[in-house]
């Protein structure tokens, strides 16, 4: 194609292993060109074109079937994410001295020096589902990453003299992130009662080395909740859900756009949210619903911001009303 793309997807699925191991594994390429043809110029080392990309990932996903009523999942992947900025057009006329660029650039003004921006993405994630009768089940959720990110720009003077002209600034960011979760599925009064309880807890660490800003952001939450469906009767039920979610972030900075910082924070947030609402079949084929919940985004900092100001939760409430149709 115009852009040289190239993309494949594979699978492979194993057949199953005395009786109780299954196997899948998925590989995917996805590469193409950028939009924008980078000048050559001997000086320039790394003359890549603008919004490029090269990516790809591995995914295998295993399953051991131990027993009736337990069964484990185990899926591990890992990606890399190769990338170049889109191209920062000159559209107006400013102070910048830069002309400007008439419909849609082809190539860039000069000979740019810009390296591949690279994101690397390990996951590994383990679910066990024990059955313990009819109807209760314990299901345990646990998974652990890591991410690595080296992120180039290169602005060749459009957003003013001297800002990326001649070298790509760069950002580097890593992260660890474990999160671990229990939850209890059940129904009682010959279904009357589906419900779901359950507790979570999550822990992120992350480190920001860049030319202009670096810092530690530390994270520990923990949360429990439940959720209730109540059969009414033949038609109408109603649900009820909770969560209560305890937050503590610390979060320390180095530099903050070049300038040395120093600056401390430290978050305790603790929010609670609720839902509740109502489903009505009207026949076979329709059905209506009503719902009322709330959510919240917890407090914290930004250690890309220009001083290192913690913001509030922001909470949010929604209600809505409407109709479903199936089976035509």
């Amino acid at each position: 194609s115009e852009y040289e793309e190239f993309k494949s997807i594979s699978h492979l699925d194993l057949p199953q292993i005395a009786g109780i191991l299954s196997a899948k594994i998925s590989y995917l390429v996805n590469d193409h060109d950028g939009w924008v043809e980078n000048q050559t110029q001997n000086s320039v080392t790394n003359n890549n074109n603008y919004w490029l990309k090269e990516n790809e990932g591995l995914r295998a996903a295993l399953n051991f079937d131990l027993s009736d009523n337990l069964v484990v999942d185990y899926v591990y992947q890992d990606s890399t994410n190769g990338s170049t900025p889109p191209y920062f057009q000159s559209v107006i006329e400013g102070t910048t001295g830069v002309a400007v660029e008439t419909g849609r650039a082809d190539r860039t003004r000069s000979a740019i020096n810009l390296p591949i921006s690279e994101t690397e993405n390990e996951t590994h994630s383990l679910t066990a589902t024990w059955q313990i009768n009819d109807t209760l089940a314990l299901r345990s959720i646990s998974s652990y990453g890591e991410l690595d990110t080296t992120q180039f720009n290169n602005f060749d003077g459009v957003l003013g003299a001297g800002v990326g002209i001649t070298g790509a600034t760069a950002d580097q960011q890593n992260q660890e992130q474990t999160t671990t979760e229990l939850r209890l599925i059940g129904s009682l009064w010959d279904g009357g009662l589906e419900f779901i309880v359950g507790g979570s807890y999550f822990d992120e660490e992350v480190l920001i080395s860049g030319n202009l800003n670096r810092g530690i952001s530390e994270t520990e939450s923990f949360a429990i909740y439940a959720q209730g469906v109540y059969a009414i009767n033949d038609r109408l039920d109603a649900v009820v859900g909770w969560r209560e979610t305890s937050d503590e972030k610390n979060i320390s900075s180095s530099l903050l756009g070049g300038a040395a910082s120093g600056q401390f924070v430290e978050i305790e947030d603790d929010n609670t949210d609720y839902s509740v609402g109502f489903n009505y079949a009207v026949n076979d084929k329709v059905s209506t619903f009503a719902r009322f919940s709330t959510g919240t985004k917890s407090a914290g900092a930004s250690l890309f911001a220009e001083g290192l100001q913690p913001y509030e939760a922001e909470t949010v409430s929604s209600a809505d009303i409407g109709w479903r149709v199936t089976g035509w």
